[in-house]
């Protein structure tokens, strides 16, 4: 039987009807697209998997709830955030299939430290701009910028700051910036449109793109060292994946994207020692069987002096507060390094040669002082050179004595003499097994290991950032103060935004490191993870 020809037209304009409608709203997923909204010069990048499903667990989790306090926001503006009213019912209507969010130290014609976001909305982001366009969102200035773009930024600042949201959408990604001035989104613009390097283009790294892009995790990125470490640190950037960001205690991994030879795996360490010298008066714990190669300028030298004396089964303190140390008579952190060694008079020994070996190398004139504390020996090292070191008092130089097998090393000797008189009294044998750090099984058992508590790490550090900027002043040393203060102001902030969330716990296993991060349990066991990396 034969159709009629209206029949026909009518069904072949409906099918193209269709299939431009589809055309209209299909935009299909492009890990390369989404990536292109994030700067090459990111930093930090942190890339989430279907958090609408997942917003109310995540939106609970400590470290969420800590970064909003640390922006300034009060407790009842974060429960409003979290409510059905907020972010969740944004998220519910956008439905992205990934969240990208990076941090780049330098962005735009104003250089300023920048926010930056993209969220991949795919099809619906024809509905979503439309809605923007009939003004269904409240609290938001329209204007037309880039070639006739809309953009649009939120009126009001982020509570506690100057800095203002504005984002716009192109090709399925809506990217959008945190900044002072809304004119930094022109930056992101130009790298989704390849005019500047970006992740999804062109990335400083192939493998980063691939991490990002490929990794079955569904909260992973990577961090570049110098951000949290300062800019003596290597530069190559660490990946990251979280095992459960729903977690109370949030476990994930990470390594360096070109990984080093592992340590390998170590028997079962003896930490009674060490649990004695610095029972729970340590804010952070490391512990390995030597020292890895740390970014920090002095540490060639506790390297290859822990090498000369031929200690193993280190453990290196940080100490602050009242077992702080002092230079220039004002309070700083301390640092004390406690090692196994087989020989104690011959590990002095070693340690009086070491300092002969510097003497040659750079005349620093550096010989051990000998005093009692109690029925022990300690040695300062003190310098026959007029030199900013040996204008130290005795007590703020650096000590070291040998005590039952273990060699102890302070950055500070009045530090050294109370934890050797602390040694010997009853209460350090009963404090033994109080510090954070014995409880958890890999700084037993970890090739290295490295345990914060993070509150009082935190407390200590902010007061060390103060501090370094007054010693440096009382040296006699040009400092620019108003630098130096907002530099630590700045690094004080990110640590407010870890110190409320309890224990912070890595260890090496084979090529990756693993992590804990939050309200430790009591038992030792840590959580079991992945072995994606």
């Amino acid at each position: 039987m034969m159709r009629s020809p209206r029949f026909t037209i009518w069904a072949l304009s409906l099918l193209f009807a269709a299939i431009s409608i589809w055309w209209l709203f299909h935009i299909p997923w492009s890990p390369a697209r989404f990536l292109s909204a994030l700067p090459a010069e990111a930093v930090l990048v942190s890339v989430h998997r279907e958090v609408p499903a997942r917003w109310e667990a995540l939106a609970d989790n400590p470290l969420f709830q800590s970064l909003l306090e640390t922006a300034g926001m009060e407790p009842e503006e974060i429960d409003a955030l979290r409510g059905e009213e907020g972010v969740g019912r944004v998220l519910n209507a956008l439905r992205p299939r990934e969240i990208a969010i990076a941090y780049v130290p330098s962005l735009g014609i104003y250089q300023e430290p920048t926010w930056v976001m993209a969220a991949w909305l795919g099809g619906r982001s024809q509905w979503v701009r439309a809605a923007l366009a009939l003004g269904r969102v409240g609290g938001l200035q329209r204007q037309t910028w880039f070639s006739n773009r809309s953009v649009w930024t939120f009126e009001e600042p982020l509570a506690g700051t100057h800095l203002h949201f504005s984002f716009l959408i192109e090709e399925g990604v809506l990217m959008g910036c945190l900044s002072r001035h809304p004119e930094t989104l022109y930056s992101v613009l130009r790298r989704f449109k390849g005019q500047a390097p970006s992740l999804g283009r062109t990335p400083r790294d192939p493998l980063l793109f691939d991490w990002i892009a490929e990794s079955t995790a569904p909260d992973r990125g990577w961090v570049q060292p110098p951000f949290l470490l300062g800019p003596g640190a290597g530069r190559a950037p660490w990946l990251f994946a979280f095992e459960d960001l729903t977690a109370p205690v949030l476990a994930g991994h990470a390594r360096p994207l070109a990984p080093a030879p592992s340590a390998g795996e170590v028997a079962t360490r003896n930490s009674d020692g060490p649990g004695r010298l610095f029972g729970d008066m340590a804010r952070a714990m490391a512990v390995a069987e030597s020292l890895p190669a740390l970014p920090i300028p002095w540490m060639p030298f506790l390297t290859e002096a822990v090498e000369s004396v031929g200690a193993t089964d280190l453990h290196l303190a940080l100490l602050g507060g009242e077992e702080s140390g002092r230079m220039h008579g004002i309070r700083i952190p301390a640092l004390a390094i406690a090692g196994s060694v087989e020989d104690e008079e011959a590990s002095l020994a070693a340690a009086r040669d070491y300092l002969d070996r510097l003497n040659a190398r750079h005349g620093w004139g550096l010989f051990p002082a000998e005093e009692r504390i109690g029925e022990r020996r300690g040695f300062s090292v003190s310098s026959s050179e007029p030199t900013p070191y040996g204008a130290l008092p005795a007590g703020e130089r650096v000590g070291f004595a040998a005590l039952d097998g273990q060699l102890l090393v302070s950055s500070s000797m009045d530090v050294l003499r109370r934890l050797v008189s602390r040694y010997d009294w009853s209460v350090a044998e009963a404090e033994a097994e109080a510090g954070g750090w014995r409880r958890r099984a890999p700084m037993r058992e970890g090739a290295v290991s490295v345990w914060f508590d993070l509150a009082r790490t935190a407390e200590t550090l902010r007061k060390g950032l103060y501090a370094r900027a007054l010693v440096r002043m009382a040296a006699g040393g040009q400092v620019d103060m108003d630098a130096e203060m907002d530099r630590a102001r700045e690094t004080a902030a990110w640590l407010e935004v870890f110190s409320p969330l309890g224990e912070l716990l890595l260890w090496e296993q084979g090529r990756a490191w693993h992590f804990e991060l939050g309200p430790m349990p009591e038992t030792m066991a840590p959580v079991a993870r992945s072995e994606e990396l």
